[in-house]
């Protein structure tokens, strides 16, 4: 079996419920670290959402992160989906990061 740490998604939370991850088929993910920055200058309710049941919503401020998941790992299977939206596109910076793992 391979396991790869990497860098699952990054980039910036789109203003509607929109796919950010979704686990390749013949591999197990574990996610383990997920956070959220709002760089726009404006209040942003962030919501995020693993294998369709919602996991964290929150209200940032300007220049406000949060982490998704704090001591917490979520186990994914082949197929399932990370996430998540805010108030407004290009707002609000996001990363994912876990392993992978071979079948």
């Amino acid at each position: 079996m391979t396991i790869t740490g990497k860098s699952l998604g990054e980039g910036r939370l789109p203003a509607t419920r929109t796919f950010l991850y979704t686990v390749p088929v013949g591999k197990y993910t574990v996610v383990r670290f997920w956070s959220a920055h709002n760089r726009g200058g404006l209040t942003e309710t962030v919501e995020f959402w693993a294998n369709k049941r919602q996991i964290c919503r929150a209200v940032l401020q300007p220049n406000e992160q949060v982490r998704v998941l704090e001591d917490e790992e979520i186990h994914m299977a082949a197929n399932e989906n990370l996430e998540g939206m805010s108030t407004n596109a290009n707002n609000v910076d996001y990363v994912i990061q876990g392993v992978e793992r071979t079948l």
